[in-house]
């Protein structure tokens, strides 16, 4: 049993590092040591742990069939807190594939087993999550009010971590409502918590959502340093999600400064991380969902094509 704890506790490690390949490979282990000492508790955390990677790489259909099976054992041995962190993984992934109302409902069950067995820190992550749900559907007061309640319950519990993820939430609330000042203090307020704690994961978003803003108030050069910062720590940490994102800030930074060509190379590049993320989404369905709000980026590939092929016929 210390054998699966210790691959584990390597594992948690390269994921606080960024490090995802490596954590997955020791969760991979874990599960493997876990199944053959029927250890259903082990196993359950080990496949938990294999979603939140598969979360980290964009492989939403392969972490939510992880979160799905860790749900199961969890259900069945009665381990409370596995199910709550089950269905809150379950909630996020089905979250980036469209899918608003079944991820509301794991949410709920989540927060009622966080509320029921009194486990302040898990009930702050449910809530940030629940406030997220509302965000991406563009209902602004009910996320802030969700995002408000996680916070207070943060500072009582002193759970810097996730403080810093719904300063991060908030932020890009502010971001969705034209507010980039207003953002931009969230944003730098959620980074000196990473920073001063590591916290690799949520640097990543922070870092191209504070290029979001910074772009978006036409501050080009600071931008382009938070995207490349962003886009190389991505790529350190094989994490398509922030990749593509940065990539196409970076584009639209390029487009901004009038240089055409660099900007046409790098949404080429951005599309093509994109495409990699929706092969892996074997539904149709899913794919469709995911890529609803990532169109703009093919849009603007075309329209600049389009442009530069005008360009070489005057």
């Amino acid at each position: 049993e210390w054998e699966v704890q210790a691959l584990m506790v390597i594992g948690a490690s390269h994921e606080g590092l960024g490090h995802f390949s490596q954590a997955l490979e020791q969760y991979e282990g874990a599960l493997v040591l876990a199944r053959k000492i029927k250890d259903r508790f082990q196993e359950s955390t080990a496949l938990w742990g294999m979603g939140v990677i598969y979360f980290r790489l964009g492989q939403y259909e392969k972490a939510h069939e992880s979160a799905r099976r860790a749900l199961e054992i969890s259900t069945m041995t009665g381990e409370r807190l596995g199910q709550e962190r089950s269905h809150n993984l379950v909630g996020i992934t089905l979250l980036e594939i469209g899918q608003f109302q079944e991820a509301f409902k794991n949410f709920e069950k989540a927060l009622k087993i966080a509320r029921d067995m009194g486990y302040r820190l898990r009930e702050t992550s449910t809530l940030n999550n629940i406030g997220e749900h509302y965000r991406r559907q563009m209902r602004y007061q009910e996320a802030y009010e969700y995002y408000q309640q996680a916070l207070s319950i943060t500072k009582e519990t002193s759970d810097r971590p996730t403080q810093a993820a719904i300063l991060l939430n908030i932020g890009l609330l502010y971001q969705d409502q034209g507010n980039h000042e207003t953002a931009l203090g969230e944003f730098i307020k959620a980074q000196k918590i990473i920073q001063e704690l590591g916290l690799r994961p949520t640097e990543l978003e922070t870092l191209v959502a504070i290029g979001d803003s910074l772009s978006a108030i036409n501050n080009i050069k600071d931008a382009q340093s938070y995207y490349q910062y962003g886009l190389d720590l991505s790529r350190q940490s094989g994490s398509p999600v922030f990749e593509w994102r940065a990539l196409y800030g970076l584009a639209r930074c390029e487009i901004a400064k009038k240089h055409k060509n660099t900007a046409l190379k790098l949404l080429a590049k951005t599309v093509e991380v994109i495409d990699l993320m929706s092969s892996e989404l074997t539904a149709y369905a899913n794919r469709v969902s995911f890529l609803k709000n990532k169109q703009i980026v093919y849009n603007d590939l075309a329209e600049l094509t389009q442009e530069l092929n005008k360009d070489e016929v005057v």
